[in-house]
């Protein structure tokens, strides 16, 4: 038994490796297209982990969140519109380049007066007591409405497979550039409806991008789309809207087969670069960046990161908000937009964009 025993694990090292040399080629050869995208996705994971991007030490995107010390201090979330329209306001005074929402606003505030009505007729109070009392009121939409329109914001939809609740109000559109006759939208992933922000916020707004992040098969988030389409028409994302608005451009170029020096060669390749305002942004046929993510710091220690509550209690420096874009999404955990990236298993959503943005303003 003992010689048998010896003779097995010394059997080990040479027979398990090549048992698993034979497996990776017995897979290749039955899933050709499935083992070269599993092999694709192992080695952009490992170069993310091993060359991760150097982050800028004065980081031009700020992430102003909605983290947990933010939810016991001002309450459970969604938070009233009064509070969002202070938040935008003190943004606004600090000098913010854009500011832009990771958050749907698709549905009225729960204090606003249209919300009310049927509380009160309910409790007994007749129709014409009730709309006589909310006349009084100031509507919370309408306040936070007016906070957009006299700043730099960018609003956000979500595009969706079932039911929403109507398009979404595009501000920007989109030119082309390419082969005559060629389809720059042909690999573009297209949804059938979207969930829209409320229309006066849309309409108050400078710019209104898709929220949509789309994961791999194994659920990991590595390239993001600037645009998708809404039907056939083609939408840009919120960190694209975010960029368009900081930089102050009216519209979107989308480069594809054909075009200048990009050679198709008479066949339909898709796009290959989003112009957005002077930064030409390089993508694949669907209209994705491969995001390099930066190296993680703790949230108390990175620089991106600045606590919604200390915006809303004036505890923060005006010059660290000034000439920034600005993003506000949530970390905490009970909001469900966590990720899992190369680098991470729960980054905070709003970091995705976050990261793109500062990696296109860096042309990495």
């Amino acid at each position: 038994m003992k010689p048998f025993l010896s003779f097995f694990r010394r059997g080990v090292i040479y027979w398990l490796p090549l048992a698993l040399l034979l497996t990776m080629a017995l897979a290749h050869l039955v899933i050709p297209d499935e083992f070269e995208q599993l092999s694709s996705l192992v080695a952009f994971d490992v170069h993310q982990r091993m060359a991760q991007r150097e982050a800028p030490e004065d980081a031009p995107v700020l992430i102003v969140d909605i983290d947990e010390a933010s939810l016991k201090q001002i309450g459970q979330w969604p938070w009233p519109r009064t509070i969002m329209a202070q938040l935008v306001g003190k943004l606004r005074k600090a000098g913010a380049a854009v500011v832009a929402f990771d958050v749907l606003f698709s549905e009225p505030d729960r204090t606003s007066p249209q919300m009310l009505m049927s509380l009160l007729t309910d409790r007994g109070t007749s129709e014409e007591e009730a709309k006589r009392l909310l006349a009084s009121m100031q509507d919370p939409d309408e306040q936070f409405a007016k906070a957009i329109a006299g700043a730099p914001v960018v609003v956000g939809f979500s595009l969706v497979a079932t039911t929403g609740k109507g398009n979404p109000v595009i501000k920007a559109g989109f030119s082309w550039v390419g082969e005559p006759g060629a389809n720059p939208l042909r690999f573009v992933r297209s949804f059938p409806d979207a969930v829209s922000a409320l229309p006066q916020f849309e309409k108050s707004a400078a710019g209104n991008g898709f929220v949509n992040q789309i994961s791999d098969w194994d659920n990991v988030v590595r390239r993001v789309p600037l645009l998708l389409r809404l039907g056939d028409k083609a939408v840009p994302s919120l960190a694209a809207e975010a960029l368009r608005v900081g930089l102050g451009a009216s519209g979107y170029i989308g480069r594809y087969s054909g075009a200048q020096a990009a050679k198709s060669f008479g066949v339909n390749t898709g796009l290959n670069a989003i112009k957005i305002g002077p930064l030409e942004v390089p993508t694949d046929a669907k209209g994705q960046v491969a995001v390099h993510y930066a190296r993680q710091r703790p949230r108390g220690l990175d620089p991106r990161y600045i606590s919604a509550s200390k915006i809303l209690a004036g505890d923060f420096d005006p010059a660290r908000i000034a000439d920034r874009i600005v993003l506000v999404g949530s970390s905490a955990a009970g909001l469900n937009d966590l990720k899992a990236t190369p680098i991470t298993p729960d980054m905070p959503g709003v970091e995705i964009h976050a990261q793109l943005i500062e990696q296109i303003l860096q042309q990495d």
